[in-house]
């Protein structure tokens, strides 16, 4: 229907192209809102139907380097090289790259490939609607394939201590001296009113506070890469 709309317009009556329209508001709605809430949660305020708080009833919960707070994230946990790597699964992408690319790329190459018989008819408020769609829509698939091909968190033990990177730039050490043990920090995931447990994986410093390194909402995960932890950098 998008592409009668696009190439053929006078096919299609106008409450089809105002229903197409409003149907593209709605879905990019959503993915505003998605990357709302994320900024919002990541400067530690609250947003309206999504909330995180932690036990003591606070809301602001450490922020781990690898996951993302919400439901089904999944880690991606790989021995090798003698070294434990966590990083999030690219499948966590992999819809959101794919719907982007779709109205976004997929949207320009359809046109250069008929703009010679291309003549749109329409009302301009529609056509600045779906040239608006078009390049959100490019820049959240270049944005999110950056982040899954170059810039992609990932947590690197070894016996000598915990190493963060970002793709392949390295941004932070933790020795194994100036680490004295791990511990689980269990949060709430609040959305539509119905209340999610998450859990973040950190490293307690020796000289006081702790590091956020990965979290989940999959409890046996989260546990199992505790202790893969623990045996790695040999802690009691």
């Amino acid at each position: 229907m998008i592409w009668l709309f696009l190439f053929h317009p006078a096919s299609l009556s106008g409450i089809a192209g105002t229903a197409i329209v409003l149907i593209f508001c709605i879905i990019f709605g959503v993915f505003g809102f998605i990357l709302y809430a994320q900024y919002r949660q990541k400067k530690g305020r609250p947003v309206k139907g999504v909330t995180v708080t932690d036990n003591s009833g606070t809301s602001k919960v450490p922020e781990a380097f690898v996951g993302m707070t919400g439901r089904g994230v999944c880690l991606r946990v790989r021995h090798a090289d003698g070294a434990l790597r966590v990083s999030l699964s690219p499948y966590e992408y992999t819809l959101i790259i794919a719907v982007c690319f779709l109205f976004g790329p997929g949207m320009i190459g359809a046109y250069l490939a008929h703009h010679s018989t291309y003549r749109f008819n329409g009302p301009w408020l529609a056509l600045a609607g779906i040239a608006a769609m078009t390049l959100i829509s490019t820049w959240m698939f270049l944005r999110y394939l950056r982040i899954a091909l170059l810039r992609m968190p990932m947590v690197e033990v070894t016996p000598e201590g915990i190493r963060l990177w970002r793709g392949r730039t390295q941004e932070a050490v933790i020795w194994r001296r100036d680490i004295s043990g791990l511990a689980l920090r269990a949060s709430q995931f609040l959305e539509n009113g119905r209340s999610y447990d998450n859990y973040t994986l950190c490293a307690l410093l020796a000289g006081g506070g702790e590091k956020g390194l990965c979290i989940t909402d999959i409890r046996i995960v989260i546990e199992d890469l505790k202790s893969a932890m623990e045996r790695m950098l040999n802690l009691g």
